[in-house]
Parts: structure tokens; sequence; C-alpha cells
């Protein structure tokens, strides 16, 4: 496949390596940084993985890991540990890197598969810039830029491919009961997401995704106390689960989103 002329920036990931290794090691092991990146490396020349702390980073440099910092003071909670707000001359500090490394800006066109935050940002330093809306659920993302992948294997066009990512499916809202919620520590609540969100200081979306049953686990809570035992507590103060616990499984039909991306990368390095 010929690539296009155009220059990506992917969104880094919370999911990090604890260890020394290059950018795309640092954080693959979040299905949707990795399926941005398949995406990304099988359809541009050239492209770039976004942090506030380094700028835009080249895929294969090697870097220590470090704390997350965020753009926009709405994400501060998705984590719950070891995140901070920006200030504004570190955005202005992030924008200077970001300028410094791109003297031909005005030559090529890039394409942000990046939070609206940076957008907003960059767009004032990129003359050419094109904004492809992310979903928020992170597995919904990954299929979207596996499929997305498939899409232009099968030889859609690039506009094509980026007008699907960045469209939203239209769901029917839904409405929450209170339940009862279990934490890593032994914590327990009764109630709605919402008021748990404000109580212990952790992301909305996060915990109501819990609440509604689109995700196992978020910061140490589940409302399936059988799987309190699945919940392993890093160094970093973050929580993961047991390999297969993690996540609800919302396209059943499918099957594993990492077997999927696993698929798609042996078909790429078959082509």
């Amino acid at each position: 496949m010929k690539k296009v002329n155009r220059v990506a920036v992917i969104l880094c990931s919370n999911t990090k390596k604890d260890t020394m290794c290059s950018v795309i090691e640092m954080y693959n092991d979040s299905v949707s940084f990795r399926a941005r990146r398949i995406f990304v490396d099988y359809v541009y020349e050239e492209w770039y993985v976004n942090t506030s702390k380094y700028g835009f980073m080249e895929p294969s440099i090697v870097l220590k890991p470090y704390d997350s910092w965020y753009l926009d003071s709405k994400n501060v909670r998705t984590s719950g540990v070891d995140t901070q707000v920006l200030t504004d001359e570190m955005i202005n500090d992030w924008l200077d890197l970001v300028w410094d490394s791109f003297p031909n800006r005005d030559n090529f066109v890039l394409d942000c598969h990046l939070s609206k935050a940076y957008y907003n940002k960059l767009k004032t330093i990129f003359p050419n810039i094109n904004y492809i809306p992310q979903e928020r659920v992170l597995n919904k993302t990954a299929w979207k830029y596996h499929d997305a992948t498939l899409m232009m294997i099968n030889g859609s066009t690039l506009e094509e491919a980026l007008d699907f990512i960045g469209t939203k499916e239209k769901k029917q809202p839904r409405t929450e009961t209170e339940k009862w919620f279990y934490h890593y520590d032994g914590t327990e609540y009764y109630g709605k997401s919402p008021l748990l969100a404000k109580q212990y200081q952790i992301n909305d979306f996060n915990i109501w995704s819990v609440s509604m049953g689109d995700s196992n686990m978020t910061c140490g809570w589940v409302i399936d106390k059988s799987l309190l035992p699945h919940i392993n507590k890093l160094p970093s103060g973050r929580y993961r689960m047991d390999k297969g616990y993690s996540k609800k499984n919302t396209n059943m039909e499918r099957g594993d989103i990492k077997q999927h991306l696993d698929t798609l990368e042996q078909l790429i390095n078959e082509r």
C-alpha cells in the first residue's frame, strides 16, 4: 500500500511499562493505543505519539516511565493516581516543543487522533490540521481503529476510514439503578455511581461504565464481588485485573479484541 502524504499524531496511554523502553513498547499493553498505532503505522509514512511532557515522540525513541499529566482537568480522575493538570506555562512549553520540531508545518496536513482539548491547542500552531473525534470508551476505540484498518486493507480511502472512526454510534439512554459497589481495600458502597465518584474522587464516566456492566473494574471498584480476588494493586498505585477479567466483552460475537489485533498485525505483516 502506498502511504499518504500526511502526518498523524495519536494519544499516549495511562497504561505504561515500568521500565525504560521504546515509545511503542511503553504503551502497547493498552488496546486502544495498540489499535491506533496499527492503523497509523499502516496508513501514514510519518506519525508520532503525543505527550504533554515530551511533545510529539517518534515511535522508536526510548524513554523512562513518567507520571501522567492532563491538559483537560475533567480527565484528571481517570486513573485515580499520579495525575495532575498542566499549568499554562507547561502547556506553552509543550507547544514550543512541537513548534520547534516542525519548522515545515505549512507543508503538510496533521491528522489529530487526539482528544479535542489537545486539538484545540494544536490548531493554533498548525495551519493545516484535521481532527478525528475519539470514543470515550477505550475498548470501543480499539474496535473502531481495528475496523478502520481492515477498511483500508480492503480498499477504502483514508477519508472513508477517518469518517468511520469519527462517527459515534447513537444509543438510547440507559437508566442506572442503585446497587452495591465493592473495592479492593474492603470498602463497600451502596448507591449510584455519580455520588460514589464524588465521594472517592474517581472518574465518573469510568465508574458509571462499571455500574452499567460495560466494564468490570475501575480504580479498584467492582460491582461483582467475586472479582475482588482478581484485582492487583501495582507499586505505582494503579489497579489491574488478572488476564481475562479486566473488561466486559460488549462484542461477544467478535471475541477478544487483543486476539483480533494479533490477527490484524499478522495479516499486515504477511502482505
